[in-house]
This record gives structure tokens, C-alpha cells and sequence, in this order.
């Protein structure tokens, strides 16, 4: 049988995540990872504008280093890897298996210990659609579908009283 992934759903409220990487693909990670409380630090040799506004929004809670990764993860409590060196890629893998930290790599399902959902959200709900990073393009269209449902049907709005 095929590994399948859980969808647990955890606080993020202050754990400490590592993004190694700067550019759309980190960004839009980030950003998530923001809204859900977690302490974000990017690391990359260059940094997008879009994680500078972040580090503006959400002061305290999102920072970054322009700089290249060099081993010496530290503290962390999980790691994404977002960017577009394979070896760079590998090194981070490795060093967060003999430290024992959850990591993600954007270029690797086979290296992740979780997958980065597509999410949709509204008010308190939170829906997270994977396909084990197998098919983007399906998880893109079921995410926006959903999205749409919620934004059409008035019975799926979250702000509902139920007596």
C-alpha cells in the first residue's frame, strides 16, 4: 500500500519554523505560516518584496537573513526547504534527519515528512486539500472550487448560529 499522509491539524502559535529560500514559492508559504501564528525565519541570499512586507506586518514574528545556507540549523521546530539548488536542497534534508526536525522540501516529496496544503479559509473554517504531492494541478482546482462554494453559498458562511 501507498504511504498516505494525515491532515493533523496543530497550533502553530509560536513554534519556530526555518524557510531556507526567498522567492514565490517561500513567499506564499510564509505568508500561511504567518496567519497561523508561527515565528518565521527565512533565510536566503535574496529575499523577496513580498517577505519584506511580511516582516513590516507581522513585526516580531517574521524575520530574515540575506544570506546563503551554511550548516547550523539550531532550534527549530520544522523546516521548509523552498529553494532552487539541488544540492543546497540535499544538504538541508540531511542535517534536519540527524537533527531530528520535520522537514519539507518543495523539490522532493519523497523527502518530506509533511506536505504544505493548498488552504482555504474563511473566518474559522480552515480546509487543507493534498494530493501527498502528487498532483498540483488537481489540488489547485479542488482548492478553488471549494473557495468559490464558500463564496456562493450563504449555508456554508462559518458565522451561522446553530440552535
Amino acid at each position: 500500500m501507498e504511504e498516505r499522509y494525515f491532515p493533523l491539524f496543530i497550533s502553530l502559535k509560536g513554534k519556530r519554523c526555518l524557510v531556507y529560500g526567498g522567492g514565490k514559492i517561500a513567499s506564499r508559504r510564509v505568508g500561511a505560516l504567518l496567519r497561523f501564528g508561527a515565528d518565521v525565519l527565512v533565510v536566503a541570499p535574496r529575499i523577496s518584496d513580498a517577505i519584506r512586507q511580511y516582516g513590516t506586518e507581522y513585526p516580531g514574528q517574521c524575520s530574515f537573513l540575506e544570506e546563503s545556507y551554511r550548516p547550523g540549523i539550531g532550534e527549530a521546530d520544522f523546516v521548509l526547504a523552498c529553494t532552487n539548488n539541488p544540492a543546497v536542497q540535499e544538504a538541508i534534508y540531511k542535517e534536519c534527519r540527524e537533527l531530528g526536525i520535520p522537514v519539507n522540501l518543495s523539490s522532493d516529496q519523497s523527502k518530506c515528512d509533511f506536505f504544505f496544503p493548498a488552504l482555504v479559509e474563511q473566518e474559522e473554517l480552515v480546509i487543507g486539500v493534498c494530493s501527498g504531492g502528487k498532483d498540483h494541478g488537481r489540488v489547485r482546482k479542488v482548492a478553488q472550487k471549494l473557495r468559490q462554494y464558500l463564496a456562493d453559498s450563504p449555508e456554508a458562511s462559518c458565522g451561522d448560529k446553530v440552535n
